[in-house]
Order: C-alpha cells, then sequence, then structure tokens
C-alpha cells in the first residue's frame, strides 16, 4: 500500500472516531502562476538586426485556496 492509500486509511479511522461537522474539515492547495506567457509571438525584423525580441524573467505570484467540506 502507498503512501496515498495509508493517509486515506488514516483519515478514514479518525472521521469514525469522531463526529466532525462539514465546516471543520478543510482542504488546501497551493500553485504559482507565472505572469510570462509561455508561448513566444512571432516577430517580424529587417535582415540583420541582430536583437530582436528579449527574453522575461517574469514574476511567480503564489496562490493559496482554501475550503471547507461544507463550501465555506
Amino acid at each position: 500500500m502507498g503512501q496515498v492509500g495509508i493517509f486515506f486509511d488514516s483519515y478514514e479511522k479518525e472521521l469514525a472516531a469522531h463526529d466532525y461537522p462539514p465546516s471543520s474539515i478543510f482542504n488546501v492547495d497551493e500553485t504559482g502562476l507565472t505572469v510570462v506567457q509561455k508561448k513566444q509571438p512571432k516577430i517580424l525584423a529587417l535582415k540583420g538586426k541582430r536583437q530582436i525580441g528579449a527574453s522575461q524573467r517574469g514574476s511567480l505570484i503564489t496562490t493559496v485556496a482554501c475550503i471547507s467540506a461544507s463550501g465555506i
């Protein structure tokens, strides 16, 4: 049994042992969003031009979402 199976077995035992209301059960997730486009647009330039477009590093924005089993 993998780690996920062990987690859900423990989780089911806790839910059976205690009467947690749905408003007390939460799920939290974190993700990172970049502000730079992944696909660069096509650029037209004069022949012989050396520097056409500069690559962008951009910023990473971290977002966290949290919701309870009751929808709060």
